[in-house]
């Protein structure tokens, strides 16, 4: 069995349990079981592959939130919208179109966003020209205030989600901007631990290490949105490097104090901390990654 085909074997199988924890509801397995997607991208190193993974990732975050609302909603109509993006993802996993990968995420999007709104967010219509200014605001006010990335205790990267998150879910959104969201999730994770490990441990010479690794991804993301065209393969390419330092990243530390964790602190010596990311990171490099 070749590569390519043992890599889509085993997607498959990822594919399928995430269904099976879908139908019973296991909102916290679907998390783990997407996370499993995504390293096993790792494995069979497929720029390609691992895009099916990024948006089911973000599907768990759709659907956590729905379950929790105590609010009297159709879950029926509601998780359809969720196994159609799936069964897409599965039944062209060997042939994957890009452009029109994006285009199924978006369409599932723009139907599962009226159930992430509260009854009294529905004073709310559709405008997209509201969130054409409000995506070219924030992505100025990233450039103009990217240095806040840099000091301790920031969440800038998280605020401008949430925003992006309130927009898209009130005021509607093209693939480009939902693409745009999708990255800023993506970043905010590998962020995340080199943030930590370098304030959390106090490694005031991982600093240089954190903007050589950000400043590149926040040069992309700044160009990608003011640009007309959509590069869909350099878009995909660029995702997959930040999802798999991330997740090369967790297996090394695990629950490492991310900003997604509430676990308390895993104690790891400075050193060992900074002899083994500065070794990594040289080696994606490289790699070219």
């Amino acid at each position: 069995m070749n590569k390519s085909t043992l890599a889509h074997k085993i997607l498959h199988q990822d594919l399928e349990y995430f269904k099976i924890l879908f139908e019973k509801g296991k909102l916290r397995e679907m998390n783990v079981a997407a996370n499993r997607y995504l390293e096993d991208c790792i494995f069979f190193d497929n720029y390609l592959l691992s895009i099916p993974g990024v948006i089911i990732k973000d599907m768990v975050l759709d659907y956590q939130n729905i379950y929790s609302n105590e609010r009297k909603i159709p879950l029926n109509t509601i998780n359809a919208y969720g196994f159609n993006l799936i069964s897409y993802i599965e039944k062209n996993l060997e042939n994957i179109n890009e452009v029109k990968l994006w285009e199924e995420y978006q369409k599932y999007s723009v139907n599962i966003n009226q159930y992430l709104q509260n009854e009294d967010e529905k004073v709310y219509l559709k405008n997209k020209e509201f969130g054409n200014i409000t995506f070219k605001y924030l992505i100025n006010f990233l450039e103009k205030n990217r240095k806040y990335l840099f000091v301790e205790n920031n969440n800038l990267i998280n605020g401008i989600s949430n925003i992006i998150v309130r927009v898209i879910r009130n005021h509607d959104c093209s693939i480009k901007q939902n693409m745009i969201y999708i990255y800023f999730k993506s970043i905010y994770r590998f962020y995340g631990y080199l943030h930590q490990m370098t304030y959390i441990n106090k490694i005031s010479e991982n600093v240089d290490l954190l903007k050589k690794e950000i400043d590149p991804l926040l040069d992309y993301i700044i160009d990608f949105s003011r640009n007309e065209e959509i590069n869909y393969k350099i878009f995909d390419q660029t995702i997959w490097k930040i999802v798999r330092k991330w997740r090369e990243l967790y297996i090394l530390f695990m629950n490492f104090e991310t900003p997604y964790s509430k676990k308390e602190q895993i104690v790891i010596p400075k050193t060992l901390i900074k002899e083994i990311v500065e070794k990594y990171l040289k080696e994606k490099d490289q790699e070219g990654l």
